[in-house]
């Protein structure tokens, strides 16, 4: 195994919370998956990130629940999903914008193995 197995990553997003955003109307980042083991993101202070609750059938607004600047949420991805044969699950989350509000800026850490994500299998 070389250095070039590792295949996490490190990056910034900004939303900038426009009317309408990316998917539909109060949604920046459609329901999804992360495909890594895991996913770190500071809470930051302006709302949007949206973690589902399964047994509740409920979407929980994590910066209402955690504080700003001192807390970072952490959540499983596919990777850690088929790691455990599904006895720790994929986070399905969200990422929502309100009227008027301010731009949304996040720092996302995701740890992935390369165990976990073969090359792709070309057609010949």
């Amino acid at each position: 195994e070389g250095k070039d197995d590792d295949k996490s990553v490190s990056y910034a997003v900004h939303y900038p919370n426009n009317r309408g955003g990316q998917q539909a109307e109060g949604i920046n980042i459609k329901q999804h998956v992360d495909p890594s083991l895991y996913v770190m993101e500071p809470v930051v202070d302006e709302p949007g990130l949206e973690v589902f609750h399964k047994p509740s059938n409920e979407w929980i607004q994590v910066e209402k629940e955690c504080k700003a600047g001192e807390e970072i949420i952490v959540f499983g991805g596919v990777a850690l999903e088929r790691a455990t044969q599904g006895r720790i699950q994929a986070a399905l989350h969200r990422v929502t914008h309100a009227e008027n509000q301010k731009p949304r800026f996040v720092f996302i850490f995701e740890q992935k193995y390369a165990d976990f994500f073969p090359p792709p299998a070309f057609d010949d």
